[in-house]
């Protein structure tokens, strides 16, 4: 289920916002210069090819990328038998940023994105439907669980995709992960 959870920065168990209502989650992450938006999933398999997902919405992923101004785009999948996803989540879930913006629409499942903008820590649970796009700099975390699900699109402005640098911060430690 889409929602947004946001506390003070300085107090994890300060909670000042617990919504699904989309309007209010674009709106207030708006202000903090984070994209959000609802978009149509159309019908698909979510396990087909690459190729053949990306052909399905082609014009609208274009869109987004002439928007952005981002040159590369893949699909990422998560299965629960998804090969080295043990070792993989831990670097996903600890706070990091990227040189770029970090776009990501899911197509099917989902996950939650714990990010940090200005004095606020928002807690985002995304799915199918949701497109997220973060910009630079923005220390953020992902987490899609034990036994993730998710197909979603991503875009890059580099060939070499999804580069991550650790934040070295413990401010993540401090919100509850999932399960």
């Amino acid at each position: 289920m889409r929602r947004l959870q946001t506390w003070t920065a300085e107090a994890p168990s300060d909670k000042r916002l617990d919504t699904t209502d989309a309007r209010v989650i674009t709106a207030l992450l708006g202000v903090d210069g984070v994209g959000y938006q609802r978009f149509s999933v159309p019908s698909l398999d979510p396990d087909a090819p690459d190729d053949t997902l990306l052909g399905r919405v082609g014009p609208w992923v274009s869109h987004i990328a002439d928007v952005h101004q981002l040159r590369t785009t893949d699909v990422v999948r998560l299965r629960p038998d998804s090969p080295g996803y043990p070792v993989l989540r831990p670097r996903f879930a600890t706070e990091h940023t990227h040189d770029e913006p970090e776009l990501r629409a899911f197509l099917d499942g989902g996950g939650v994105f714990w990010f940090r903008a200005a004095t606020r820590v928002h807690r985002l649970d995304c799915e199918a439907g949701d497109l997220i796009a973060l910009p630079a700099g923005i220390p953020h975390a992902f987490d899609a669980g034990p036994a993730p699900r998710f197909t979603a699109i991503r875009w890059f402005s580099s060939p070499a995709g999804w580069v991550a640098t650790p934040t070295g911060s413990a401010l993540a430690a401090h919100f509850e992960p999932l399960p």
